[in-house]
């Protein structure tokens, strides 16, 4: 059996972390800085899925200045942890330390071709608000998702 620990991310993560994001995203990734400096803003919503031993998957939240809500920045799995309900659980781990920092809504922007991970929002009770067009610009559209803390 496979030990798991979702824990915050540390500065010794982050290559790893910054290896996922490029797979998952690629031209699209986080350059390491900016990791870097994610993890020094967010810090506590920063989360990993440790898998034993190894990096395996990420979350990052973040929140504007005296805000209660937050906004799930990325989140991705290396594709050999793909499907194993990792992406759940640090979703989940998400929702318990934003409770702890008195956030109450979160938004997440995503593709409407990315099937898997719009699924794995509707079961996390997110719902579609609206849909951008172009919002990364060169026909990169997203839609719009939005909850209520209160509920996982």
């Amino acid at each position: 059996m496979q030990k798991l620990q979702i824990r915050t991310a540390s500065l010794s993560d982050l290559d790893a972390i910054a290896q996922i994001d490029a797979a998952a995203f690629g031209g699209m990734s986080y350059p390491r800085f900016v990791l870097r400096q994610f993890q020094d803003c967010f810090g506590p919503l920063f989360k990993v899925a440790q898998v034993d031993g190894h990096i395996a998957a990420y979350v990052l939240g973040g929140t504007k200045l005296h805000s209660t809500t937050a906004f799930v920045l990325s989140l991705a799995t290396h594709p050999t942890y793909a499907r194993q309900g990792l992406a759940a659980r640090l979703l989940d781990a998400l929702w318990t330390e934003g409770a702890a920092l008195g956030l109450q809504k979160w938004q997440l922007t995503v593709s409407p071709n990315n099937r898997a991970a719009i699924a794995l929002y509707h079961k996390k009770g997110f719902q579609e608000i609206r849909q951008y067009e172009d919002y990364y610009g060169d026909g990169q559209d997203r839609i719009l998702m939005e909850k209520q803390h209160a509920s996982h």
